[in-house]
């Protein structure tokens, strides 16, 4: 799965810093664009404005319409009470479309049919990821109502793409230590000082004690003891003291999204390249629209 940035906006806060002004501001533009019930949570900087602005709790508002059924007689709490059944049902309907669409990459995984990576939510680090959450497993197929037979295949599927991930992680640490071998026993009657310890992307370190131990030459005896361990602990608590080194190396991988300003930074950069000496008379729509359009570029 491949992280994107896109630019929403590009607005000016004119009022003073506070988290509530900040707030109100980002509310406004999610609601501007109608997407503000599809957001989460936001990740900002350590800023105490910053933070206390997007501690904010998306609201979730009860849209039900509890019709009031007048009961004046049979006839007519039977058609009110089949209009509503057809209205939701229709609802329902519409959700599941709404679902199958939106969801079209795992719906295509667990009918076992060939899907794209490209298409929503048909990346494989879905599935992996919710095997390899210690508290799922493969707990939630029992939920997919499937035959033995379906069930099985899904899971050897799923049980392989594990596999392959971490035949790779095995290449690359084995190609990594074959290349600090010669290195070390050429310096160890020296003495050097110890490394620095890499603070960004720690994770891609590789341990090279790990590297020593018999279980990480077989990737299938690591995932095995996994799914057969009966232990079912919170995720970090899990992994955090597991032993299956091949594994967690995967995980780092997988369930980690490093935090970056990049983006910002060069949404910035853009701006500070259109507001040259024979640029400053833009007016602020002008230039709102001129940034959006140029980091935007890729999606025209």
């Amino acid at each position: 799965m491949q992280p994107r940035s896109h630019l929403i906006d590009f607005v000016r806060l004119k009022s003073p810093h506070t988290g509530e002004n900040i707030q109100q501001l980002t509310e406004c533009i999610l609601d501007r664009f109608n997407i503000k019930e599809k957001f989460y949570r936001i990740v900002t900087d350590n800023a105490s404005s910053m933070i206390k602005a997007y501690q904010f709790g998306l609201s979730v508002e009860d849209d039900a319409d509890d019709s009031d059924i007048s009961l004046l007689d049979d006839d007519s709490d039977e058609l009110s009470i089949n209009t509503n059944t057809f209205l939701q049902v229709a609802d329902v309907q519409q959700l599941q479309s709404s679902l199958e669409k939106r969801f079209c990459g795992i719906m295509q995984r667990l009918n076992q049919a060939d899907a794209i990576n490209d298409e929503n939510y048909g990346d494989p680090l879905y599935f992996m990821a919710a095997v390899l959450d210690s508290a799922f497993k493969f707990f939630w197929i029992r939920d997919l109502q499937l035959s033995v037979q379906m069930e099985n295949r899904l899971k050897q599927h799923i049980i392989q793409l594990i596999i392959d991930e971490m035949n790779k992680e095995s290449i690359v640490s084995s190609g990594h230590f074959n290349r600090i071998s010669p290195a070390r026993t050429s310096t160890c009657s020296a003495s050097t000082p110890k490394a620095k310890r890499r603070k960004l992307f720690d994770y891609d370190n590789v341990n090279d004690a790990d590297l020593n131990e018999p279980n990480t030459l077989d990737p299938v005896v690591e995932l095995d003891a996994y799914l057969n361990d009966p232990v079912r602990l919170p995720f970090s608590d899990y992994w955090h003291r597991s032993q299956l080194s091949i594994l967690k190396r995967l995980i780092a991988r997988i369930f980690s999204v490093q935090a970056s300003s990049a983006p910002i930074e060069c949404v910035f950069s853009h701006a500070g390249l259109i507001l040259t000496a024979n640029g400053t008379n833009l007016n602020e729509q002008m230039l709102r629209d001129l940034v959006f359009l140029r980091v935007n570029q890729s999606l025209l």
